[in-house]
């Protein structure tokens, strides 16, 4: 794939959910207002605790999918198949998990039927997770960002239309199946046209094989997951659903724009993949790249949505604005810090070096979690915002070091011809 086409594709990426999230701030301002503190926690709870437990539904599963596959795409029909069956019975399995976890948590009936539906949501999302990740590995990133935007409003349609009608909390949990739904029949057409057979293989052998090959992966995602979620799980509880909706609603532009860096990271992740193979002298050089525009583009977004806060707040939280603009003032500038988190994540992956990024995660969920709940205990809302920065610099500095020694082929490939020829000779 060529920098114009990589460029390209992520742009796409990118600009598909900041397009989808531009046009769906009303309807997700009209669902916050129509359900209200109370319900808009507990829908958000719900989803909060599946995404918790969705991390068994991955298991580190895809970062060595669509590296496998982008060094050997010649094997796409018995590695898709391969990969779509697994995902699929794991995804079932952390949705059963996420019911018995709202149960022990004592969540009300709503909520409970809410984190059902959500999961019969994530095992539909699994499917064009799968599908999107093939194409992404074969470099087709634009016909990935184009199913994603039809899904993405038709879901948007659908929710609003249900609380027009009076729906609640579980009547919207119902209408955000359209998108996965729509999702996952457009993705498995896309790769139909490519010629990939649409076929699930399960073997447990050969599940039990890839999970061990995945096991720095899953500690990661873990770790990850149980730091980006922290808050859904300790404010509920701390300091109650309705809390919990003021807080998730004031998140919603740093949750929604961390696609920015995300979406530079599916379209660079291929690409240094392959380099790691073929030409480890030019990582350094794609990765730089990388970095200064992931940083550079998540900074200025960051930038955007501070001035714009105040108006954003008094469309989410009429009734109290102040706290809603210090909410999105606080996250959104965890944006940045995130961008280099993200650059370091997936140039290690495509070194192979998943386990250093694995050690970071765990060292910043052993620092970070504990900070998190008692910032929480002691400083409310206020402390749930700050508690994010705790995650991410611990994982930046302890990631900076495998990091840095990916770049080396970058210095030895700019030493002099002499100096080269010398150590060669010796």
């Amino acid at each position: 794939m060529n920098r114009r086409k990589t460029l390209v594709g992520a742009a796409c990426l990118i600009g598909q959910p900041l397009l989808l999230n531009a046009l769906s701030i009303p309807a997700i301002a009209y669902l916050i207002r129509s359900l209200g503190p109370e319900g808009y926690g507990q829908w958000m709870a719900a989803m909060a605790l599946v995404a918790l437990f969705g991390v068994l539904a991955n298991l580190g599963l895809r970062t060595l999918y669509v590296r496998e596959l982008s060094r050997h795409p010649e094997e796409v029909d018995h590695i898709f198949a391969e990969q779509l069956g697994l995902r699929l019975v794991l995804s079932i399995l952390a949705g059963a998990v996420a019911v018995i976890a709202g149960t022990l948590l004592g969540y009300p009936p709503i909520v409970l039927i809410c984190i059902l539906l959500a999961a019969l949501g994530q095992s539909l999302t699994c499917v064009s997770q799968v599908a999107a990740d093939t194409l992404q590995a074969l470099g087709k990133l634009t016909p990935v960002a184009g199913v994603n935007l039809v899904a993405g409003l038709a879901l948007t349609a659908a929710s609003v239309a249900t609380v027009l009608l009076g729906g609640g909390a579980v009547e919207v949990t119902a209408a955000y199946l359209l998108g996965p739904v729509i999702a996952a029949a457009l993705s498995l057409r896309l790769l139909a046209k490519d010629q990939v057979t649409i076929r699930v293989c399960w073997s447990l052998t050969r599940g039990a094989r890839r999970l061990r090959e995945s096991a720095p992966l899953v500690v990661e995602a873990l770790a990850a997951t149980l730091g980006t979620q922290a808050e859904s799980v300790v404010i509920p509880k701390l300091l109650g659903l309705s809390s919990f909706g003021y807080f998730s609603a004031g998140s919603l532009p740093v949750t929604r724009l961390r696609i920015v860096s995300e979406g530079l990271g599916t379209a660079f992740f291929p690409i240094l993949s392959r380099l790691y193979l073929s030409d480890r002298t030019r990582i350094a050089r794609v990765v730089l790249g990388f970095l200064m525009l992931a940083l550079g583009a998540c900074s200025g977004v960051a930038i955007g949505v501070t001035f714009l806060a105040p108006w954003i707040a008094e469309i989410l939280f009429p009734a109290a604005p102040e706290t809603g603009c210090y909410i999105i003032q606080t996250t959104i500038w965890t944006l940045p810090l995130l961008a280099v988190c993200q650059v370091m994540s997936v140039t290690l992956n495509a070194a192979d070096r998943q386990r250093q990024v694995a050690v970071s995660t765990i060292a910043s969920v052993l620092i970070g979690l504990p900070a998190s709940v008692l910032l929480i205990r002691w400083f409310g809302i206020q402390g749930a915002c700050w508690s994010r920065y705790s995650f991410l610099v611990v994982a930046a500095v302890v990631r900076l070091p495998a990091f840095l020694d990916v770049a080396r082929p970058f210095r030895e490939a700019h030493a002099p011809v002499a100096a080269r020829l010398e150590v060669s000779e010796t």
